[in-house]
């Protein structure tokens, strides 16, 4: 056996020149290190932090939850106030269909769930619990520097492990910078879940190919990491199940697994693996969603989220044209696809199984989440990209090893290489910890008696000012009317911050006369008016 001296001297003279080694190693360094610094800039935004609207707030809260209350309490994420209550409870008093007011009395993300009686978080856990990881109010910002930087090092271990060409590496290199540029549409979003499912698809794609190239101890611990990663794949966002029977498909197809000598060979590690996946996946979400629905099988999506199947022509070749022409990211989804072909076109004729078998693992996890999302009414640009980054990851690091010289990158040196990255990682990640915006609302509004209508920054008056809001265009427009009716008579005071042109239709409809108590300033002024008179309801709704 070598010891580590002969290990390097190995690696210098094996094969090859020196010069030419050294070339093909710091090759893939310098090009992902560069294209790491230089793009993940505009991760650091004190925006990707801030709190409004659905997903922004959705996960901050929850990620506030976890802080607020340590880890077992930020799981139960129910919103247990007395003007929560007092608002459900005026509602209920109506009579009407639970389903016309639910996600009506609650902020953005929340609704009102019967089962539990509660107004509660319909988002999974995981997001918000790796948020919430960070400094207070901070997670946001760092989520993407975070997935940008996992999937570099993803590649770069990559390379270090099958030492692909030259060209391979560019090519290599060229999937990253799509990748990041397919981050750049839900960074304007501020949709957290999906940087942080690109940043662990990538290590789940390796984890992958190596369980299957690996014996003994190395394969258990490698199977129960990629069990571990998959099931907070599931955590983070729930459509990632694509992405996992994807993976999954994958070992089935490279490992063989329908004989019986595959699974003597790795019965063991895959059964430990779908162990873990099990417990920090499935269970975790179960254990969930006991919590705030009061049943371990029932989703904590409201039902109007859930039941949002299209089923006519229309909608769905409307669909069609949002994800591969219309949407921000049907450059990239179309890319991804094309890739698939090219990759599929070198395949064939070769002996690269692996390749052929990620190929074919990649345009199920597409066809599959496509199929989900095209008769899906609800449309947004970045629903595809879990999708493609398992294509582009599981696609490039299985090309990697088509006939690649190989030869052993010394093991010390991989660690000193990864540790460095991982250091400049943590320096690219500086944050602001201030409130980007001032936040600031009439005194007022803020009294415990106060009722509040809003829209898109409900939340962020939860989030920031420490007061109850709902989002009124959500409630059935003849329900609206009579709620709002009800909590005036009630002589309870009534506020509309106009975020929306939906609120601004909300209050001519609903209100005979109103007066002008401030602004809600936050990133641009929004007036806040106080009911003073009731309209009577509209000659269509029932009396």
């Amino acid at each position: 056996m070598m010891n580590r001296t002969e290990r390097f001297a190995a690696f210098a003279v094996e094969g090859r020149p020196l010069v030419l080694r050294w070339a093909q190693l710091l090759l893939p360094i310098a090009l992902l290190t560069i294209g790491f610094m230089s793009l993940a800039t505009p991760a650091r935004n004190p925006g990707n932090s801030y709190a409004f609207g659905c997903d922004p707030f959705g996960y901050l809260r929850g990620a506030q939850l976890f802080q607020e209350k340590g880890l077992a309490g930020g799981f139960d994420t129910a919103i247990d106030r007395a003007d929560t209550r007092y608002l459900v409870e005026i509602a209920k008093s109506l009579g009407r269909p639970v389903a016309t007011w639910a996600t009506g009395v609650a902020p953005h993300c929340h609704h009102y769930d019967a089962g539990s009686d509660q107004v509660i978080l319909q988002y999974p856990p995981g997001t918000s619990l790796l948020l919430a990881l960070f400094p207070y109010g901070t997670g946001g910002q760092h989520s993407f520097t975070i997935a940008i930087g996992l999937a570099t090092m993803a590649m770069l271990y990559a390379c270090f492990l099958y030492h692909p060409r030259a060209v391979t590496t560019v090519l290599l290199g060229g999937a990253l910078l799509a990748t990041i540029e397919m981050l750049r549409i839900p960074m304007n979003f501020a949709s957290f879940s999906i940087p942080w499912s690109v940043a662990f698809i990538p290590g789940c794609a390796l984890a992958a190919l190596r369980l299957l190239e690996v014996t003994g101890a190395r394969q258990l611990v490698v199977g129960m990491l990629l069990g571990l990663m998959c099931g907070v794949l599931v955590l983070i966002r729930l459509p990632n199940i694509f992405v996992v029977a994807g993976l999954g498909l994958f070992l089935l197809l490279e490992g063989r697994l329908w004989t019986w000598r595959a699974w003597t060979r790795n019965g063991f590690a895959l059964v430990a693996g779908s162990a873990m996946f099990l417990a920090s996946g499935l269970g975790v979400l179960a254990m969930s969603q006991w919590v705030n629905t009061g049943s371990p099988f029932q989703l904590s999506y409201a039902a109007e989220d859930v039941n949002r199947m299209v089923l006519s022509w229309a909608g769905i070749s409307d669909n069609i044209d949002f994800y591969f022409r219309r949407g921000d990211d049907a450059v990239f989804v179309d890319g991804t696809l094309a890739f698939l072909g090219f990759a599929l076109a070198r395949a064939i004729p070769r002996s690269g199984r692996a390749l052929r078998n990620a190929v074919a693992a990649s345009l199920f996890v597409m066809v599959v989440t496509t199929a989900f999302f095209l008769i899906y009414s609800v449309t947004a640009p970045y629903y595809l990209v879990p999708a493609s980054v398992l294509a582009v990851f599981l696609v490039s690091f299985a090309w990697c090893r088509l006939s690649a010289p190989r030869f052993t990158v010394p093991a010390p040196l991989v660690a000193s290489i990864l540790f460095g990255f991982a250091c400049l990682i943590g320096v690219r990640m500086k944050a602001s910890d201030a409130t980007p915006f001032p936040m600031k609302v009439p005194q007022e509004v803020l009294a415990p008696d106060a009722v509040v209508w809003s829209d898109i920054m409900s939340g962020s008056l939860l989030f920031y000012n420490d007061k109850f809001a709902a989002k009124l265009p959500f409630v059935h427009r003849c329900v609206r009317t009579e709620l709002v009716k009800a909590i005036f008579d009630a002589g309870r005071p009534q506020y509309f911050v106009i975020d929306s042109e939906l609120m601004r239709g909300n209050v001519s409809e609903l209100a005979a006369s109103t007066e002008p108590v401030g602004v809600y300033d936050v990133h641009e002024p929004f007036p806040i008016l106080r009911l003073t008179g009731v309209k009577p309801p509209p000659d269509y709704c029932p009396r």
